[in-house]
């Protein structure tokens, strides 16, 4: 193999071929996901006996979480992070609960924020690895978590330490 001139065109050949089949693979994925990313399929099939298992199961963890937070008497908020569909459309991720435990949380989202910033050139999510926000998604995130946390009247006896019953104060002492 070290003298064989047809040893070694094989072998340039078929790096060649290779090239170009790993590259025609990954067009094809990239043209897949992003026909994905763009598709408005945005239902949810509720029939799915897997999609049911997991609501019942997502319900019951949140239902018995509140319940813990709240026997303490504090609230319990919960924070939605959007499906993103593409870069102009997203999904509820809690509209899979159950709708009697849905009207028992503190539900802070930013989903409204989303929609309404939503452009095509503008990124709320890294396209690409894990799908992460962007800074200014997160930006987003965190003005509806600011916005709905302040206006918490629990919070608000922390901000008027004369209103609260001292406890606060003199634990800080």
């Amino acid at each position: 193999s070290d003298h064989s001139e047809l040893y070694a065109l094989l072998r340039e050949q078929s790096a060649v071929f290779m090239k170009r089949f790993l590259a025609q693979l990954f067009k094809q994925r990239a043209v897949t996901r992003d026909a994905d990313a763009n598709d408005d399929v945005e239902a949810i099939d509720e029939d799915d006996p897997r999609h049911r298992a997991n609501a019942q199961l997502s319900s019951a963890i949140v239902a018995h979480a509140a319940q813990v937070v709240q026997g303490d008497g504090r609230e319990f908020y919960m924070l939605e992070i959007p499906v993103r569909i593409s870069r102009t459309k997203f999904r509820s991720s809690i509209a899979l609960l159950d709708d009697r435990v849905r009207a028992h949380l503190h539900i802070i989202s930013p989903l409204a924020s989303f929609e309404r910033v939503a452009r095509p050139d503008l990124k709320l999510y890294y396209e690409k690895g894990e799908g992460h926000f962007t800074p200014m998604g997160a930006q987003l995130l965190v003005d509806a978590t600011d916005s709905q946390l302040t206006a918490s009247k629990h919070l608000a006896a922390c901000r008027n330490p004369g209103k609260s019953d001292g406890t606060a104060r003199t634990a800080a002492r």
